[in-house]
């Protein structure tokens, strides 16, 4: 419908759903941050600039795939970019098991980010639940998830703090 209308789409999510303040804003973000095979960091910091020249503000990047050190030089050269902790997301992919979340979660607590995207398997609820009752940062999780069932013992057994995490 949204292209049919000629509309961005959330233009017309928000009529539907707010029809009395349909031009309300919807926060976005860029998703990006891949490992790149050659230009390492100026071509991660590149990329990055590339989405604040179109408008972004918040971006979120791939980490977990480096050992913690070299990943935490890409979330540093990352929020050299973007400013501030608020404005860049971690994606881990769900690359991390129990013996070395901690150690990536404590690491990452310093920067104040956005939140951390997926630091372990979704399915596993009660190490995401034992994370962030060791956590204080911002988690997401659960867009790897395929069925209703799953997505509400995410949510029941997940640790899922409503006024902190972001369930996708």
């Amino acid at each position: 419908i949204a292209k049919a209308d000629d509309k961005p789409l959330w233009s017309l999510l928000a009529e539907y759903f707010n029809p009395e303040e349909p031009a309300m804003r919807v926060p976005v973000y860029a998703s990006g941050g891949h490992y790149h095979s050659s230009g390492g960091m100026g071509a991660l910091t590149d990329e990055l600039m590339s989405y604040l020249d179109l408008g972004y503000q918040r971006i979120k990047i791939k980490i977990g795939g480096a050992p913690l050190i070299e990943d935490m030089a890409r979330v540093e050269a990352a929020l050299s970019v973007v400013g501030s902790g608020d404005n860049l997301a971690v994606d881990l992919n769900a690359s991390l098991g129990a013996d070395m979340a901690d150690d990536w979660l404590d690491a990452l607590a310093s920067f104040g980010l956005a939140w951390v995207e997926e630091p372990v398997d979704p399915l596993d609820f009660a190490l995401q639940a034992a994370l962030a009752n060791r956590h204080e940062s911002p988690m997401a999780t659960g867009e790897n998830l395929f069925s209703m069932a799953d997505a509400r013992n995410l949510i029941r057994h997940g640790g899922l703090r409503p006024e902190r995490d972001i369930l996708q």
